[in-house]
């Protein structure tokens, strides 16, 4: 059982990554087609079961007849566990991936007490089909009820699979939130578009800053004429009015005089 396990998981596996190299197929779907080929494996394992059952009642048997019934029973572990967690991972985001085997633990490990639930219920009466030895049981019986609900559980998968529509859950959630691992990829994204625009915006200011300084310059350079034709038309003007002022007048007596002499 182990060595079929091992064996059909890997191989699966190949088959399965080679048809998503070629893109042929889509991959979450090739893995809900691998889980239900081993729901089925599941529902031959059963019968194969229970031929062996119902020929131990009859007939002595080796231990070789158990050989078919273990080996569908790897095929099943192969496909169904494995299919069941590459499912889970091709759902979710990478950092949730984590969460694929505890997953299927919890799934694989609610079948086992629900299994130990019915040997309990079926052991007692009015069944007794567990019984302290094993040919006084009768597994022909359980080996029946397990096929059945096998089928039945094959069936509601196949609607539900034939319903789905290639939705990938947990991840909406994510993108609504990000996670702190993301958050370091969206500012990096964010930087590197805004980036580009920002040289460009250096470059705009690089410019403005050169015509500005050129304006500045040039008022400068405006403001320095008009002060030197302030400070001469100044001084023109005070020679002019120095030149009016002491110009000389004669006075009632004759004499010359000027403004200076008056002054004092």
């Amino acid at each position: 059982m182990r060595f079929t396990t091992v064996a059909v998981s890997e191989t699966s596996s190949y088959v399965v990554g080679k048809l998503k190299e070629k893109k042929q197929y889509n991959q979450q779907k090739m893995e809900l087609v691998r889980i239900g080929i081993g729901m089925s494996c599941c529902v031959l394992c059963c019968l194969a079961a229970l031929v062996t059952a119902t020929r131990r009642q009859y007939d002595t048997i080796t231990v070789y007849w158990l050989t078919p019934q273990y080996f569908l029973l790897g095929l099943m572990s192969g496909l169904s566990e494995d299919g069941l967690e590459s499912f889970y991972q091709s759902q979710v985001s990478e950092s949730l991936s984590t969460f694929g085997p505890p997953f299927e633990e919890f799934v694989m490990g609610l079948g086992k007490f629900m299994s130990i639930l019915c040997v309990l219920i079926f052991s007692r009466r009015p069944f007794k089909w567990f019984q302290s030895y094993i040919d006084n049981s009768s597994l022909n019986k359980y080996y029946i009820l397990l096929a059945v609900l096998s089928f039945l559980n094959a069936q509601i998968y196949c609607l539900v699979a034939c319903c789905y529509k290639d939705d990938a859950f947990l991840v909406e959630d994510e993108e609504n939130g990000s996670p702190p691992q993301q958050v370091g990829d969206h500012i990096d994204q964010l930087l590197d578009s805004v980036a580009p625009r920002s040289i460009e915006g250096q470059n705009e200011q690089s410019s403005c800053a050169d015509k500005i300084s050129e304006s500045s310059k040039i008022n400068e350079v405006e403001v320095e004429k008009e002060e030197a034709m302030g400070i001469a038309s100044s001084v023109e003007g005070q020679r002019i009015s120095r030149r009016t002022v002491s110009k000389p007048r004669e006075s009632s007596s004759g004499d010359v005089i000027t403004e200076n002499s008056i002054s004092r």
